[in-house]
């Protein structure tokens, strides 16, 4: 799930993966290469209390990634929800 908020976006996509701890999430999607952050509450406080959330997956898209970087990411992620 997308947890983005507010009208206007970055390339920062700030999401979880049902019934998987964040930090799990991080640890799979590294070991196929791709870098995430998964922040805790006690990194980003204000922003997860507000929305109740212990902890979410950070993935900062920028220019330099490419398109089979985008794709593999969302393979993982969606292997990960079967």
């Amino acid at each position: 799930m997308v947890h983005d908020e507010g009208r206007d976006r970055c390339g920062i996509v700030t999401f979880t993966v049902d019934g998987i701890e964040p930090a799990d999430v991080q640890s799979r999607l590294r070991r196929d290469g791709i870098n995430v952050s998964a922040p805790g509450r006690r990194n980003v406080q204000r922003d997860l209390w507000w929305r109740n959330l212990d902890a979410v997956v950070r993935a900062g898209v920028h220019y330099f990634n490419s398109l089979f970087e985008l794709d593999t990411t969302l393979e993982v992620i969606s292997a990960m929800r079967s």
